[in-house]
């Protein structure tokens, strides 16, 4: 099982005219000053590979290891690695997908004097040039790629034990995260998949045995799979388990596989109120893939498949807030209610989602196509919106049967569009809040009242880049809960209500909380 690392080293400290001790590196390691991370072998002290005496250099984001004659022979990003670990010299090894060592299972414990070498597996995000026989100049074929498709394992050596043991340290406290909730890298770790076959184009079973699982399995990591069957499996397979058996739930496939994992821990009789720490990994294989993006958005990190793994096997965690959506029937009691971490949308976003179901084969390109239909005959939706500002006390938060305080602001009319985003993204090519934060108790109120087809082309346009926000048609709001009612006393709300994807139950009324609850996710920091 994965542990938190809280005993980290922030900084080293490298003394440039002493010479390190090449015994005990562990005071140097917990010197550390504000010059950035710095930590050199003395020349001979390790061996790599083929017995070359090499020196090793650890310095701020990477790792050098090279001959004593100079010549480098690994150069390491430290957001590539995916384990550290130490092992003893020459045990039996099982291999993987790829042909490379594979080092499975839990702790070890070594005597004082045993030889042990230390595996650092990377997986370096590496440029490649796809050749084509297109004559065009800017022919996107042609376009560098990034991939990563190779992995490497360095493997050190020393006469000393101690000294591998020193360095292990000192680089899981490099690569480690730094928060309370963070899992060592260097810890055996045991995760949950759910995985989605009918998620985005249906190619997630294949993504995740081509991309993830040499991923983890190089990582020292035991996944449990599971695949769903219906709608809401997800949920009622992680109400299954006990989460006190593993140490992350991984979902394959897109929005809706994230909101049932939410809705599945957030009613586990293991979770603790609605504060979900066990953490939730994804691999994006869905059409929107918004609440990835928007996490590897934080970091301006790319949130590809193997990407996304390898920043799930590196433990860092994110702490994102998770919305109370409470609706109302007609009768004045309660109706469903559910649990969000992305996005809820009403009239032509809502509209756009749901009808292009139909298109999901064409992955993301659905929602192009629904864009077109819904611009062309564009609905307007009659409506009361009331809120609460941001700036506003929690405590004017109530009930969704309870009528609103005198703190709350309203507005009403005819709307072309409403989403609340708690993230950044509704989608991989939607920047819909820009000034969205994971963990604010906040929520970004994007709203349109009567535009027309112009000013929604120019706003569902502007949307990849996040220039919709300049168009005057186009309102931001920052509120911390809100309500969308009927015009009408007594009927249900026009149009459709959508929650991370996912279609409500008509109702009267329906509330946004934003102040209720959060949840971990493993980020790409």
């Amino acid at each position: 099982m994965g542990s938190s690392y809280s005993n980290v080293v922030e900084e080293i400290q490298h003394e440039s005219n002493e010479e390190a001790t090449g015994v005990d590196q562990r005071p140097l390691l917990e010197k550390g000053n504000q010059k950035g991370l710095y930590l050199e072998s003395v020349a001979g002290d390790l061996t790599c590979g083929s017995e070359d005496e090499v020196i090793c250099i650890l310095k701020d984001d990477m790792m050098l290891i090279m001959r004593i004659d100079g010549h480098i022979l690994h150069h390491v990003i430290l957001a590539d690695i995916t384990s550290v670990f130490v092992r003893r010299c020459n045990r039996e090894r099982q291999v993987s997908l790829d042909g490379a060592d594979s080092e499975l299972g839990g702790e070890e414990e070594f005597g004082d004097d045993e030889q042990v070498e230390l595996v650092i597996v990377s997986f370096p995000l590496v440029q490649e040039t796809r050749s084509c026989c297109c004559t065009l100049l800017c022919c996107c074929c042609c376009s560098p790629q990034y991939v990563r498709e190779k992995r490497e394992d360095i493997v050190l050596t020393s006469e000393r034990p101690e000294l591998v043991h020193h360095w292990e340290y000192a680089l899981t406290s490099a690569v480690s995260g730094k928060g309370q909730r963070d899992l060592c890298i260097s810890s055996a770790k045991k995760f949950f998949v759910v995985i989605c076959p009918a998620s985005g184009s249906g190619n997630s079973v294949k993504t995740y045995e081509r991309m993830v699982r040499p991923i983890f399995e190089a990582s020292r990591i035991e996944a449990t799979v599971v695949c769903t069957t219906k709608p809401k499996d997800a949920i009622r397979q992680i109400l299954r388990i006990s989460l006190k058996d593993f140490d992350g739930i991984v979902v394959v496939g897109g929005d809706g596989m994230v909101f049932e994992a939410i809705q599945g821990l957030a009613n586990h009789p293991e979770s603790q109120g609605y504060e979900l720490r066990m953490p939730i990994g994804i691999i994006p294989c869905g059409s929107g893939n918004g609440m990835v993006t928007s996490l590897a958005h934080v970091s301006q990190s790319i949130s590809d498949a193997p990407s996304s793994a390898i920043a799930i096997a590196r433990g860092r965690v994110e702490v994102v807030d998770v919305w109370h959506v409470s609706t109302m029937k007609k009768d004045g009691s309660y109706g469903a209610e559910c649990f969000a971490c992305l996005s809820f949308s009403w009239a032509i976003i809502a509209d756009i989602d749901i009808e292009s179901e139909k298109c999901r084969c064409f992955g993301g390109a659905r929602f192009t196509m629904g864009s077109l239909v819904r611009v062309a005959c564009l609905r307007q939706y009659e409506g009361r919106i009331l809120y609460l500002p941001a700036s506003a006390d929690s405590e004017d938060v109530v009930s969704v049967t309870e009528t609103a305080p005198a703190t709350w602001k309203e507005v009403s009319g005819d709307f072309t569009l409403l989403w609340a985003m708690n993230v950044t993204h509704g989608s991989s090519d939607c920047f819909v809040a820009p000034n969205a934060k994971l963990n604010n108790a906040a929520i970004e109120l994007v709203l349109v009242q009567g535009a027309g087809r112009i000013d929604m082309t120019k706003g569902l346009l502007g949307l990849e880049h996040g220039n919709h926000v300049d168009l005057p048609s186009f309102e931001t709001l920052s509120v911390k809960a809100f309500r969308l009612e009927s015009y009408t006393p007594g009927d249900n709300i026009p149009g459709r209500l959508v929650v991370d994807g996912e279609l409500l139950q008509p109702a009267e009324r329906v509330q946004v909380d934003a102040s209720f609850g959060s949840a971990d996710f493993f980020s790409y920091h």
